[in-house]
């Protein structure tokens, strides 16, 4: 009885790892949990970089004269340009960090989860912008980390080995 109960896990073990070497040849590399901890810090970085340059150059160069909410007109819109400088960022960021050593993968791919986030968080600010207010603290959160994770995830999708650098 327990011979069996002990052959049966080998041919388990045996099974399983033949299975996960085969599945993972010529396919995609494993991931690795720090390589993802450093996309993410790479697209928090590289987000907030890029989404900054943008609301800079329009708050210093909206012009405001003769308008008397001008101002506040002009931080209004700049608020608008954040999440979508944020997602090419975040995008940016993301890709550069994963292309390192023997890995590629998809910007495009990347940037279209970013840009997801990004243009759902200005959809919803203007949906419920009479409800929340102008802009909700709500919003906050979820495009500063969901747009890096969702650019994560868009990149890691289509992750593969570089054509020089192919397992042997």
């Amino acid at each position: 009885m327990y011979y069996l109960l002990v052959v049966l896990i080998l041919l388990t073990l045996i099974l399983g790892y033949t299975v996960t070497r085969y599945a993972q040849e010529g396919k995609k590399p494993p991931l690795n949990n720090s390589r993802i901890a450093d996309k993410f810090l790479a697209g928090l970085a590289g987000g907030t970089v890029i989404a900054l340059i943008p609301a800079f150059l329009f708050l210093n160069y909206y012009p405001t004269e003769g308008q008397s909410d001008g101002n506040l007109e002009a931080f209004g819109i700049a608020l608008m340009y954040l999440p979508v400088g944020y997602a090419i960022g975040s995008a940016t960021g993301v890709y550069l960090v994963g292309n390192k050593s023997n890995e590629t993968g998809s910007f495009l791919a990347s940037l279209c989860g970013s840009l997801l986030v990004g243009l759902g968080v200005l959809g919803a600010i203007f949906l419920f912008r009479g409800l929340l207010g102008f802009i909700s603290v709500v919003f906050i959160p979820i495009v500063l980390f969901g747009e890096p994770i969702v650019a994560i995830i868009m990149f890691n999708r289509t992750r593969k080995y570089k054509s020089s650098a192919t397992p042997g």
